[in-house]
């Protein structure tokens, strides 16, 4: 079972080290992924490309690039050379690849006079029109930003793209044994339709329910273990975040994100936008797709081959996927009273005591009835 399957790394020629390979390359080592590095030849440098005879040559200069990043590594590593626009061709490739993640630097390296590669603090062109339309999840890595990140911040609002960054963000921390801020941000009434901030009694009474409902959003989410810590701050979204993040010492910042339109693919949320661009650390961003997702075969080979992989994913803290694993179980077996009672820690881990009682029953009613049969 991996979780991070396949990584998608862009990369531009050039000396010095390329931030979105040794990110990459440290996800991949914790996660089992496999890596595609892919490069884009601009233009009509290369009219046919798959035909063009220096196509073996830029994979080798490719190759030689991935692996003075670092020691090991280089020989898994699959290339892929694409003609046309940079952001255009990373998307498509994303998509035939089935990529869990782009990984490339927040701005595109460009050679100085020296030849040596150098970027800005600023979110480049390139890697913020991946970002508006790539429906994979992108990891935009700040040039210094350390490889492994160490304090993650993952802002919410308690939409089903935040509960999925902050799925993510969470996993993600216990990986790299990294410290996680959940962070809420209320946007008092008066800010959202003044533009003035509230003070005193007039924005405690706004912020209340407001608190009540990120307890809720919160409790709704598997996080017995220690290592996160939660905060809320008042005012401008995109203020307050980046506050935090300077505050804190933040180094990746996880995001969930939507359209504000039907082509939402297209779209980045205006509060994710105006985080991206000022650049204050690395971000990641995902839309509908998660960056930690699951892969399964699609035929069950066996019952037992799909309880060991449903209890895998509970003891990995992946409940609601559990859940699905067991049902393909008692698709085959309705009376398997294992997947039921399997079906029924899932459901105490999300907190659904209905459906664990439910559960449960059906598991004791099944091995009611075995017991009888062994006696006659």
């Amino acid at each position: 079972m991996q979780l991070l399957e396949t990584i998608l790394v862009p990369t531009v020629f050039g000396s010095g080290e390329d931030p979105g390979i040794e990110t990459a390359k440290a996800l991949a080592k914790a996660f089992g992924s496999r890596i595609v590095l892919l490069h884009v030849v601009h233009g009509d440098v290369y009219p046919v490309i798959a035909e063009h005879p220096g196509i073996p040559e830029l994979e080798r200069r490719l190759r030689a690039r991935y692996l003075e990043q670092s020691a090991s590594g280089g020989e898994d590593v699959e290339i892929i050379i694409e003609r046309g626009a940079a952001s255009t061709a990373i998307c498509e490739t994303a998509e035939s690849c089935n990529a869990n993640l782009i990984v490339m630097p927040a701005c595109t390296p460009h050679a100085n006079t020296e030849g040596r590669l150098e970027t800005t603090a600023r979110l480049g062109t390139t890697t913020e029109r991946v970002i508006r339309r790539a429906a994979t999840p992108v990891w935009a890595v700040r040039a210094g930003a350390p490889t492994t990140p160490q304090n993650l911040l993952c802002p919410v609002d308690g939409s089903d793209a935040s509960r999925r960054a902050l799925k993510n963000a969470h996993h993600l921390s216990k990986v790299f044994e990294a410290k996680l801020t959940v962070l809420n941000v209320q946007e008092p009434f008066s800010v959202l339709h003044t533009g003035v901030v509230l003070t005193g009694a007039a924005e405690m009474s706004s912020v209340y329910p407001h608190k009540k409902s990120f307890d809720e959003f919160l409790s709704s989410l598997d996080f017995r273990d220690e290592g996160w810590i939660r905060k809320s701050r008042s005012g401008r979204a995109h203020e307050q975040i980046l506050a935090e993040i300077e505050q804190g010492d933040i180094d990746l910042v996880v995001m969930g994100t939507v359209g504000k339109t039907t082509v939402a693919r297209f779209l980045i949320g205006s509060v994710t936008q105006k985080v991206t661009r000022s650049m204050p650390c690395s971000v990641l961003t995902m839309k509908a797709q998660e960056m930690i997702r699951l892969r399964m075969d699609a035929d069950l080979r066996s019952l037992t081959e799909g309880l060991d992989r449903a209890n895998d994913l509970l003891k990995s803290g992946f409940a609601f996927e559990a859940i699905r694993e067991f049902d393909r179980c008692l698709v085959v077996s309705p009376t398997l009273a294992t997947a039921w009672e399997g079906k029924a820690l899932a459901y105490d881990q999300i907190g659904d005591s209905t459906g664990a009682a439910q559960a449960r029953e059906n598991a004791k009613r099944i091995r009611r009835r075995l017991a009888l049969k062994t006696r006659m």
